[in-house]
């Protein structure tokens, strides 16, 4: 049997006209998530993945529309293999067969240790970009150097509790101490 799955995102395709393509593809049912801003847990998906039988094949249209990170697109794929469920992904051309999981799964995991290693490279060199330029990196300071100042001489004088010095520059009794210590 031939089950369908996709999560949908605001810039996905016609949500309707996906869930054509699964059934014209010979899909008997198709799981859709969808999510307005950032991943939330894929409940469909999990019911999909308890309606897979040993020798069925799961098809979605590309595999963007199976996860949206690297972690849980592996978990994904190890569930699928052990279920011994086939794996079509239309769009990308790519068909994963009961035969072929350990091969596929092995290239697919050398790609993603890839992926995830570039992105990290890329990363550490954007930043290191972004400092040479002058530019901060990470949350603005909620203080002032001289706020900062400020509390480390109230504590030393102990002109106040810590419980006091926070709720005067609205920070957490954990930030005074981190200050302080």
């Amino acid at each position: 049997m031939k089950i369908g799955y996709a999560n949908f995102t605001l810039k996905t395709e016609s949500q309707d006209k996906l869930i054509t393509d699964l059934m014209d593809y010979g899909c008997s049912e198709v799981y859709c998530d969808k999510y307005k801003t950032r991943p939330t847990p894929q409940e469909e998906l999990e019911y999909c993945l308890k309606a897979l039988r040993n020798g069925d094949t799961l098809v979605s249209y590309k595999i963007e529309h199976l996860t949206v990170t690297i972690s849980s697109l592996m978990h994904l794929l190890q569930v699928l293999r052990q279920k011994q469920v086939s794996l079509v992904l239309i769009k990308d051309n790519l068909i994963i067969s009961q035969k072929t999981w350990d091969k596929e799964l092995r290239t697919i995991n050398t790609l993603l240790k890839f992926l995830t290693f570039s992105n990290s490279i890329n990363t550490s060199y954007g930043i290191s970009k972004a400092r040479k330029l002058g530019k901060t990196i990470g949350r603005p300071p909620k203080l002032s150097k001289a706020e900062e100042e400020n509390i480390r001489t109230l504590f030393d004088k102990k002109e106040a509790s810590v419980m006091e010095i926070a709720k005067k520059y609205d920070v957490s009794r954990a930030t005074v101490y981190r200050i302080v210590g």
